[in-house]
């Protein structure tokens, strides 16, 4: 896990402090409570987690859960994302139509369209179209979640 920032913002109390912190991907903050007070001798927990930002997405994009229940399917539709907004920090690996073909079955598909290196995290799209999430090793591309796609 990478901290980038831990700040204390208030002390609330004698028994209770608010802190901001800024981190990487898989910050448990729940951990980091509770090893904070581990190294100042004493019990820590989180009593509110709030995240303002995750990748792209932020607080000042969001909708409260009052004023989403109040709109219509029209207004709910027209606010959805594509699918690749979500994927924007993740590699994408263009495929060809017959390596697109092959990964609708969701079985490992050679992409002998991408030359690159191993990739942990990636993402296969067809004429930029999100396909399917998973690892890419070997020229080979393992699929662990297909997205819908008409082929």
């Amino acid at each position: 896990m990478y901290i980038e920032i831990i700040e204390m913002k208030s002390r609330i109390s004698e028994n209770e402090a608010e802190f901001e912190m800024t981190c990487g991907k898989g910050g448990y903050v729940r951990s980091v409570a509770r090893d904070l007070g581990e190294n100042l001798s004493c019990y820590a927990h989180v009593k509110n987690i709030r995240r303002i930002r995750s990748s792209t997405f932020n607080l000042s994009s969001a909708l409260s859960w009052s004023n989403l229940l109040n709109l219509t399917e029209a207004q709910l539709l027209s606010l959805l994302l594509p699918t690749s907004t979500a994927l924007m920090e993740v590699t994408q690996i263009p495929c060809t139509k017959s390596e697109m073909i092959s990964l609708s079955n969701g079985n490992p598909v050679r992409l002998l369209s991408y030359s690159g290196h191993d990739i942990k995290t990636a993402w296969v799209s067809f004429e930029r179209q999100p396909l399917a999430l998973g690892r890419f090793e070997k020229q080979i591309f393992y699929p662990s979640r297909l997205f819908n796609f008409d082929i």
